[in-house]
């Protein structure tokens, strides 16, 4: 004798009503783990089979939750919708997997108010914002702030960018950035602390004010044209041998009337190395004093990285005269905190 529940015949299944949410045909069937249909719901602007393009699950395919959440993420991609959701449902024929969406309003204006130091057209450049693109918020977050930066680095550091989305109908959206431009502020003074081994004469040309300017009094000032500089200053303190120092990123600090700027930019000089220890290793084509005279350093001299590489340039020409080039020169540096020195293996690559 056998027990168990007894599957209705196919023709006693009720069948699913056709739905026009449907992506495709429905089907009925009496096993739970298959979908008897496969619906979108909560589309207005979109028509349901541009939703439906996007998803792979159907009707008569098993429930795959794998499936269904990649399903979400192609929705998601497509930068339609602020919203995605999937919902599951039993009938007396199936389950209907539905999934829920919530269209973006489009973009349906960038207004620009306030704006008279830098052309409209010119912010507009960096917004990236088109007319009919979904509504991002994202984005229109990030176009205020680039507007902001770019009024930062003009000159004007006290600008201030409000933005305001509207809501205009039928699903559309206004994205207004009202600009209030402050005062044009200019460098004060430039001015380097903590030196004692260097001096402000040596470091004041290596400021970076492309071609007069910026970063010089009387200029505006650029972040980017004083990292550069950071690193003109830190090379320099390498060639006086000042192989532990480190440059502080410039502190700004802006005047209460905006209109002024005082940098400070902070020298860690640390000890000066001399050179140790001088061992070249490798792919040798001469003797060490022929390198040595090359090198245009000795022992006891202090440590200058410019003449060093201006020295692996002329052992380069040496060996390709001698007809055996290397492919590559590469110092290795050992400190020795307590004498001051640095000892100096330099290896030569056969190519």
């Amino acid at each position: 004798m056998t027990t168990g529940v007894k599957a209705p015949a196919p023709d006693a299944v009720p069948a699913l009503l056709a739905d026009a949410a449907d992506c495709g045909p429905v089907t009925s069937t009496t096993d739970p783990a298959v979908l008897a249909a496969v619906r979108v719901r909560g589309n207005a602007r979109l028509a349901k089979n541009d939703v439906c393009r996007s998803l792979s699950v159907r009707a008569g395919d098993h429930f795959d939750a794998a499936r269904i959440a990649s399903d979400i993420h192609a929705l998601w991609d497509t930068r339609t919708f602020d919203d995605v959701a999937a919902e599951r449902q039993e009938a007396g024929s199936g389950a209907v997997l539905t999934y829920v969406v919530h269209e973006r309003p489009l973009l349906g204006h960038v207004v620009i108010e306030g704006a008279a130091a830098i052309p409209v057209g010119t912010l507009r450049s960096i917004v990236r914002l088109h007319d009919g693109d979904p509504l991002d918020v994202a984005e229109v977050e990030s176009a205020r702030d680039a507007i902001r930066a770019l009024y930062m680095e003009s000159g004007y550091r006290s600008a201030k960018v409000e933005l305001k989305l509207d809501s205009a109908p039928p699903m559309t959206a206004v994205a207004t950035f009202k600009v209030d431009e402050g005062p044009l502020a200019v460098v004060g003074r430039f001015a380097f602390t903590g030196l004692s081994v260097t001096t402000d004469k040596e470091l004041r040309p290596l400021i970076e004010t492309r071609k007069g300017t910026v970063n010089l009094p009387g200029s505006i000032y650029s972040e980017s044209a004083a990292a550069r500089t950071m690193l003109f200053v830190q090379a320099h303190l390498y060639d006086r041998g000042l192989l532990q120092s480190s440059v502080d990123p410039p502190a700004v600090s802006l005047s209460p009337d905006g209109k002024s700027l005082a940098v400070t930019m902070a020298v860690h000089e640390g000890p000066v190395y001399r050179i140790g220890k001088i061992a070249f290793v490798g792919a040798l084509a001469a003797d060490k004093a022929a390198y040595s005279r090359l090198l245009g350093q000795k022992t006891g001299d202090v440590f200058n990285r410019s003449i060093l590489v201006q020295a692996f340039e002329r052992i380069q020409a040496m060996h390709v005269k001698l007809g055996k080039p290397v492919k590559d020169i590469s110092p290795e540096t050992e400190l020795d905190p307590e004498k001051k020195t640095v000892a100096l293996t330099i290896g030569l690559a056969p190519p």
